[in-house]
Formats: C-alpha cells, sequence, structure tokens
C-alpha cells in the first residue's frame, strides 16, 4: 500500500498531465479530448518524451487536416450569400458547404444520393414517397449506414447514406431534416447542386428551377455544377452552361478527382464555393 504522500504526489503528476493534454487538444485540435484520446495519451505517459508524441499524433492526424483544409476554404471563399441549401446529388455539397462555415442546419438532401430527376419529383409530391417506408428495402450488400434503398427513386448506390432510415431514431432525423426545407418556403435561398455532366440536360435544368420555384416561390436561386472528368490543369475550369434569370447552372472541369465529400485537391471545392458566393442570392 502506497504511503499517503506518494498517492498525493502521483494524483497531483495525472493531473498535470491531463491538464497539458487538454492544453494541447485545444491548441491544435481546437477542443477538449474525448474520453478515448485522453484514456490512449495516459496509458503512454509513463514512456520518455510521451509528451511530444502525444503532439506529433494531433499534428498528424486526420482531424487536424481536416480543421486546416477547412481553414483554408473559409479564407479564400469569404461571406455566404445567405441561406445555402444543399440538393445533392452526393454529401459533397452539404459537405463543402459546411467546411466553409456557411451550412448551421441539416436539411433532407445532405447526405444521400439522389439524382435532379428524383428530387423534382420529390418536391413535386412534397416528400410523400421519399419518406414512406414502404418503399425502403435493406441494403443486403452493406453492414454500414448505407443500408436502405429507396425503390422509387433507385438503388445504385443506395439512396440513404449515413442515417440508418430504418430505425425509427433515423427516419425520424429525416422527418425534422424535411419540415425545416419545408420551413424555409417563401424565404430567399440559394440552392446548390452537383451531377455528373453527362447526366443533366438544358431540359433538367429548367424542370428543376421550376419546381423549385412552385414549392418555394419565385425568389429561389439554384446554382448547379456539371462536374466532367479532372484534366490536368493549374486551376479548375467553370463555364456558364445554362442560365434562366438569375439561375444558373456551370460546366465544371476540375483538376483533381471526386470524391464523397469532397474534391482530392481543396482547390476544386473552393472554386465551387467563391462561385455560389459570387452568384448567389445576396451575391450578386
Amino acid at each position: 500500500m502506497l504511503p499517503i504522500f506518494k498517492k498525493r504526489a502521483l494524483e497531483k503528476e495525472r493531473r498535470q498531465k491531463i491538464s497539458l493534454i487538454g492544453s494541447m487538444y485545444r491548441a491544435v485540435l481546437g477542443r477538449e479530448p474525448d474520453p478515448e484520446g485522453l484514456h490512449v495519451a495516459l496509458q503512454n505517459a509513463d514512456r520518455p518524451n510521451w509528451a511530444d508524441h502525444v503532439l506529433q499524433v494531433l499534428l498528424e492526424s486526420d482531424e487536424r487536416r481536416l480543421s486546416a483544409r477547412n481553414e483554408a476554404l473559409r479564407v479564400m471563399v469569404g461571406p455566404s450569400p445567405g441561406t445555402v441549401v444543399s440538393l445533392g446529388s452526393s454529401c459533397h455539397m452539404a459537405s463543402i458547404l459546411g467546411s466553409a462555415g456557411w451550412r448551421t442546419q441539416s436539411f433532407p438532401f445532405d447526405w444521400i444520393f439522389s439524382d435532379w430527376r428524383a428530387v423534382i419529383d420529390i418536391l413535386d409530391t412534397d416528400f410523400r414517397d421519399f419518406l414512406d417506408t414502404s418503399f425502403y428495402e435493406p441494403n443486403l450488400e452493406s453492414t454500414g449506414t448505407d443500408r436502405v434503398l429507396h425503390r422509387k427513386y433507385g438503388v445504385h448506390p443506395p439512396m440513404f447514406q449515413h442515417h440508418d432510415v430504418h430505425r425509427p431514431d433515423g427516419h425520424a432525423y429525416l422527418i425534422r431534416c424535411v419540415d425545416r426545407l419545408r420551413a424555409l418556403k417563401g424565404e430567399a435561398i440559394t440552392f446548390a447542386a452537383t451531377s455528373h455532366a453527362d447526366r443533366l440536360s438544358n431540359d433538367v435544368c429548367a424542370e428543376m428551377v421550376s419546381a423549385l420555384q412552385r414549392y418555394f416561390g419565385p425568389q429561389i436561386v439554384l446554382l448547379g455544377f456539371a462536374v466532367a472528368r479532372p484534366e490536368s490543369r493549374p486551376l479548375p475550369q467553370i463555364s456558364e452552361r445554362w442560365e434562366d434569370c438569375a439561375s444558373r447552372v456551370f460546366d465544371f472541369v476540375p483538376v483533381s478527382s471526386w470524391r464523397h465529400t469532397q474534391f482530392e485537391d481543396p482547390i476544386d471545392d473552393a472554386a465551387i464555393l467563391r462561385t455560389i458566393s459570387a452568384f448567389g442570392r445576396f451575391g450578386r
């Protein structure tokens, strides 16, 4: 059994280590240490140069790299043009809106796979079939959160990502997202969406604007990006593909590969965000 003075000394040393770990987390990641991270750091705290090791791990973490990327995007793109809502067609648009600090709420098209024709039908039916669980089918090929297919709106890839809408809490989340979007009717909104370039026609662009105006009113703006294959060039290329009053769809040729939540090179995401800032509802 340790003497009382020894126990007190060890406890004081532990508190000092916890304080130092917390300081490093706040300095590098801008947050308090999570329980697991704190536990791992303390497990290694008896090793030589343990604090240097913890600092190195934090500096090289994916969270730090993502934080640095987001900070750079915010500097590059400037202020938000008012309310900006993602219409998909994947998680990418919602992700970069969040990275820029422009996304403050979750909406139904943020974390799903869709296409523009599906969005048009979902709006025209006021989300009736979108929320109808009788259209949902399990994705037997997945053990992750992308477990649910939608029979009406396509199954490749599965529509619902990140939230298992077969579960009551997942479906309740989706309903809350729809209710938030419905509450925006009559407001001035910039809708932003992407699509693969070969899947988008001018007719679909016009139909999307009409559907948005029927649902939300004439004051909306649609800014779409028809994404082509990347090309080796210094900067991404953006050119106007289609226009109807304030709404525009751009041909977008990136310099890097398009992933689910971001382009490999942040300059591509920055180019999209700067275009939204320039042509959005309050950016014109």
